[in-house]
């Protein structure tokens, strides 16, 4: 877990991480076992760097965004941007999906291969600027694991990555791997179990209502449904107003 160490983009352990133990949903973690399987089967076992994320912790995010001075590990993870203004809202935000439980950060290793407890810092060149690689003897994806560049972007294909950097960039490894779905803003060390395909999953076709429910819990709920609320208010007003018969007035309330 990077963030219980000090080899993360803030160089200090992270509150509220108190355990090398990585925390997730129960559907998250029965998924993540089917996809363990897999990858045993290539000769790779996943490793993850993040789960569950405390919405204390995604706070201290923000706020180290914030403080201009500190940028002790610039070099490390976020050399070519700067904090706040190129930070805010594409690698750092007030609300995260990790506090949900469903949200893995990840990468995989070669079977052969023993994971470095701390990274070893590389410098690489592409396409003309130095960039730093953690190396931890996970697999090669030309960037390494929290690098907030576009050169760390998922489907970005203008840097000249050598083409086994390439091929796992393309997520060979992870294209046959149920529940899996890369962020498209990072490599494939950030991988997503989406709510989505758990409930499906688990849930009848009667229940399928409840898909939206999920869905709009998150993102349309705080802005959607006040406004719906408010324009089904003004609308009913106004019907009542005109005095339009009853049966288009409970339409409405229904809708």
């Amino acid at each position: 877990m990077k963030y219980y160490t000090k080899d993360n983009f803030t160089g200090e352990v992270v509150p509220h991480y108190k355990v090398n133990r990585g925390v997730m949903t129960k559907e998250a973690a029965i998924a993540l076992k089917k996809a363990q399987k897999k990858f045993l089967e290539k000769g790779f076992s996943i490793v993850i760097y993040d789960a569950y994320r405390p919405l204390s912790s995604v706070k201290y995010f923000v706020e180290w965004m914030k403080d201009q001075n500190n940028i002790i590990r610039k070099k490390y993870h976020y050399p070519h941007i700067k904090k706040k203004s190129d930070m805010k809202d594409i690698y750092i935000a007030s609300i995260s999906g990790h506090s949900r439980g469903s949200t893995i950060d990840l990468s995989v290793i070669d079977l052969n291969k023993k994971l470095l407890k701390e990274s070893i810092y590389e410098e690489r060149k592409f396409n003309g600027k130095i960039y730093p690689f953690n190396n931890d003897n996970s697999i090669d994806c030309g960037t390494s694991f929290d690098l907030m560049d576009p050169a760390s972007w998922a489907d970005n294909n203008y840097f000249d990555f050598t083409e086994e950097q390439k091929k796992n960039r393309k997520y060979n490894l992870f294209s046959k791997v149920e529940c899996l779905v890369p962020y498209p803003l990072r490599t494939l060390y950030i991988v997503i179990i989406i709510d989505m395909k758990i409930i499906i999953e688990n849930s009848s076709s009667l229940f399928g209502f409840f898909l939206i429910i999920k869905l709009s819990e998150y993102v349309l709920a705080p802005i959607i449904f006040p406004m719906f609320a408010l324009l089904s208010v003004l609308v009913l007003i106004i019907v009542t107003k005109y005095n339009k018969p009853p049966k288009m007035r409970l339409v409405l309330l229904i809708i």
